[in-house]
């Protein structure tokens, strides 16, 4: 049955009691408690149908109950006058009289007190329109409010009553417990026909035990916390039910791996660290030694060509642990206003003079004060490392352009800029490209694999990005972003 159809047969019935209530009245007398009835009907039709049916029954009684007044109102007036005349009473007041109780006419022979009786019924008949009316809304508001946070919770809610029948169930719950059914399925249903089995002996746990029960269980892949309150029925000390909320705990437990690995790498970063500066002291003895070797006179070439591998081999490995424990630092960063025009500028300088960047096209658009807040000795290093790679990359008759512009980050509202290195060398592989900013990773025979991971620690701690983009075959664009301030 539709909601019009319930509507059309709830005005039907409504209009029947007014009638039915009316011939009671008539019987009866308008001054009887029979009277009040039309208020139960108004407000019935306040509560179910709207204020709109509310205000029309009140009028339709209205119309009833004066009517019934004048009647009354007509036969005592006549049986009065009738009696003053020596009995000439109208014989149709007579029979009129028989439907009615004994004395009932005298009552009505002040027509002031009718008029100013009726008057006040019909007022009050639609002032109870009004405030049930009122009443109606206020219920359906918390009712519609109830329904909507029930309905849109994060967690699912299942509520059962003391037969273990399902009386309320949201759809987050019956994605929780990965059922295919709609919530409106389970409503009329035991929870041991709906629900999986360990669901089902948590309810039942909680309607006999009677206390708050909290317990994770698993559904499938999904980790779930159930909390099982039970219902008191407060009149006969038992328990009227139950109320099941599911909290999915997948984030939890990510979160909580996530965590751990964060703590292990931790651990593991400053092991590392103690390791490095552990093997830079006895390797500045090797040096030295190999240094002071190297100074005396070597019986032959080949041990002066192996001396001299020592030595640099010795500063190789030095350069890879100050890499290291550079990244590993963590060390706070000196902020201050800074010109990136000026400070590209002066790195494609250092380019140029550098063995690489011989016979090298590097050029560099960036407008005159572009102001960023950072550490201007950090942010040289940075650009310095991202030069010497595109340069490396492109080799001679290559060609490195390295721009710089104010530029507002998609999501973040503030102002910043960006800079690009960008060359046309070989590219890399796709294969690679998600492991660049991995520590100790690198493509280049004599490279530690230590720039670009610096090289994002210090941008990420400047609260800026990098990103890298790259074609086999036509060149590798490098993007960095960082906040004005």
């Amino acid at each position: 049955m539709t909601a019009i159809d319930r509507r059309g047969l709830l005005v039907a019935q409504l209009i029947i009691d007014v009638l039915t209530i009316s011939g009671l009245v008539f019987v009866a007398g308008p001054l009887t408690a029979y009277s009040y009835f039309f208020f139960v009907v108004v407000f019935l039709a306040a509560l179910f149908l709207g204020g709109r049916w509310a205000m029309a029954f009140a009028s339709f009684s209205s119309v009833f109950a004066a009517c019934i007044v004048s009647l009354y109102y007509w036969a005592g007036d006549a049986l009065r006058q009738g009696e003053l005349a020596e009995g000439e009473v109208p014989s149709t007041v007579h029979r009129f009289r028989e439907w009615l109780a004994p004395g009932s006419l005298d009552a009505y022979a002040n027509p002031g007190f009718i008029f100013s009786q009726t008057i006040f019924f019909i007022a009050a008949l639609h002032v109870v329109a009004w405030l049930a009316n009122r009443l109606s809304e206020e219920i359906s508001r918390v009712r519609i409010l109830n329904d909507e946070i029930l309905e849109n919770m994060a967690g699912g809610v299942i509520a059962v009553d003391r037969t273990g029948t399902v009386v309320f169930a949201n759809p987050q719950a019956t994605e929780l417990l990965g059922m295919r059914e709609n919530a409106g399925w389970l409503v009329g249903r035991t929870f041991v026909d709906a629900f999986p089995p360990e669901v089902g002996a948590l309810f039942r746990k909680g309607l006999q035990e009677r206390q708050r029960l909290q317990q994770e269980i698993r559904v499938g892949e999904r980790p779930l916390e159930v909390s099982i309150s039970p219902l008191a029925d407060g009149r006969a000390g038992g328990v009227r039910g139950a109320v099941a909320i599911f909290n999915d705990l997948t984030l939890r437990r990510q979160m909580e791996r996530v965590t751990e690995r964060a703590e292990r790498f931790r651990a593991l970063l400053e092991m590392s660290a103690g390791i490095a500066h552990e093997i830079r002291n006895p390797l500045a003895s090797i040096r030295g030694a190999a240094q002071e070797l190297e100074a005396a006179a070597l019986p032959s070439e080949d041990d002066r060509r192996l001396m001299g591998v020592v030595l640099r081999e010795s500063d190789r490995l030095d350069k890879i642990v100050s890499e290291f424990l550079e990244y590993a630092s963590d060390r706070p960063v000196d902020l201050a206003l800074v010109d990136i025009s000026d400070v590209l500028g002066e790195v494609a300088t250092l380019l140029r003079a550098r063995e690489e960047g011989k016979g090298v096209a590097i050029s560099v658009d960036a407008p005159f004060q572009l102001v960023t807040k950072c550490s201007p000795d950090q942010l040289k290093q940075v650009f310095l490392n991202l030069g010497l790679n595109a340069v490396q990359a492109c080799g001679a008759g290559g060609q490195v352009e390295i721009r710089g512009e104010p530029w507002t980050n998609a999501g973040d509202p503030r102002l910043g800029a960006r800079i690009e290195f960008e060359d046309n060398g070989p590219g890399i592989p796709k294969d690679d490209l998600m492991r660049l900013f991995s520590p100790f990773f690198t493509t280049k025979p004599r490279g530690t694999g230590m720039g670009l991971a610096i090289a994002r620690k210090i941008v990420t701690a400047h609260g800026g990005t990098i990103t890298l983009d790259s074609v086999e075959g036509k060149g590798t664009t490098v993007r960095l972003w960082l906040p004005a301030a």
